[in-house]
């Protein structure tokens, strides 16, 4: 019986999309989606996915809240500021007020 022929491998590659602003929306590697028998890039990788580097992909994994690519390199965003806490419920004698209030104006109308 003859041995089974020998399939070259292609090196990895990594595939990813960003947003105009350079994040990240996704991520393909040709081991997980090799090439179709035709030699074109397997149908699941969108056709705007940009080629990247392992280190490209791996520093975007890494923090992917401030991380951002965009001409060919990794750039670090500083996050917004986290707003402000909601304000505090009222009291139980402010909320008898609001009530009140409200009653009265339904009564009104």
């Amino acid at each position: 019986m003859a041995d089974p022929p020998i399939v070259e491998q292609e090196p990895k590659k990594f595939y990813g999309i960003f947003t105009a602003e350079g994040a990240p929306r996704g991520f393909w590697i040709n081991d997980v989606y090799p090439r179709q028998a035709n030699g074109l890039l397997n149908a699941a990788i969108p056709s705007n996915a940009v080629e990247i580097n392992e280190a490209t992909w791996t520093a975007l994994l890494a923090d992917p809240s401030t991380a951002r690519y965009a001409n060919g390199r990794v750039f670090y965003i500083t996050p917004p500021p986290p707003p402000p806490p909601p304000p505090p419920p009222p009291s139980r004698a402010e909320f008898d007020a609001l009530l009140a209030e409200v009653r009265k104006l339904r009564g009104a109308s």
